[in-house]
């Protein structure tokens, strides 16, 4: 899938940092402008708890309405819920999911129900590696701990068993292990590395940059918004996606 000319030219390859906005949490006054401002390479909406249809395209439609010049990618995390005035679109593979739904079961299930409606070449799968537990999606997916042989080994399965052209490790809202970071973004070959988790500062921006291709900041956008541009430049100053 990685090597069709997908998205119309949007280059999710050379992204760096990613803005992932929950169509469940309200945006501060003005906040939406400070993440147009930063300049990431995408926004993205999705979530966890809470997602409808219509807080999923009010958001969308906000972040048209302000005019924001990036992609926008919609991850599809509920089968009834997919956004029409969006660029594209990430589907999440749970790898390491207690419930086999999360890894084949909905994807089976919504092929099934919109079988040629799905544009596949603006649809990219993703090899998520949820590693904390207690936050909303590991319990709602029922994973298990990761230590970095677990990693590795999730990372070898995407890459090789099941070719996928992304790993998404999601600590989702603690800062995670920079070792197991290191050790997937050393063990892959091509596979690219996404990050996200407890980005909050320049300092944490810097330390996952320089390990995975691309880093996706999430709850800083709702808990310090100020924060924003500092580490959006901080990640910039780590280079381009690549072997790190």
């Amino acid at each position: 899938m990685g090597d069709r000319k997908m998205w119309n030219g949007l280059n999710w390859k050379n992204w760096r940092i990613a803005a992932k906005l929950d169509p469940d949490k309200k945006l501060r006054e003005n906040t939406l402008q400070t993440i147009i401002d930063a300049g990431f390479d995408a926004l993205i909406v999705g979530g966890t708890q809470g997602i409808n249809s219509d807080n999923t395209d009010g958001l969308i439609n906000l972040i048209r309405e302000a005019n924001y010049p990036g992609p926008l990618v919609h991850e599809i995390t509920v089968p009834g819920v997919v956004a029409q005035n969006v660029d594209a679109y990430f589907l999440p593979v749970v790898l390491n999911a207690g419930d086999v739904k999360w890894i084949t079961g909905l994807h089976h299930r919504a092929i099934k129900h919109y079988a040629g409606r799905i544009p596949w070449d603006r649809t990219l799968a993703e090899g998520y590696v949820i590693c904390n537990p207690a936050c909303a999606a590991g319990i709602m997916t029922r994973v298990n701990s990761v230590k970095t042989p677990d990693a590795t080994a999730y990372c070898d399965i995407a890459e090789k068993i099941l070719g996928l052209p992304v790993i998404y490790l999601e600590y989702s809202g603690t800062f995670g292990d920079p070792a197991l970071v290191e050790a997937v973004a050393r063990r892959r070959e091509s596979i690219h590395v996404f990050y996200g988790g407890g980005i909050d500062s320049e300092t944490r921006a810097l330390a996952m940059s320089r390990l995975a291709d691309t880093v996706i900041v999430g709850n800083v956008i709702y808990d310090n918004p100020a924060a924003i541009g500092d580490i959006v430049k901080a990640v910039r100053a780590t280079g381009s996606p690549g072997r790190r």
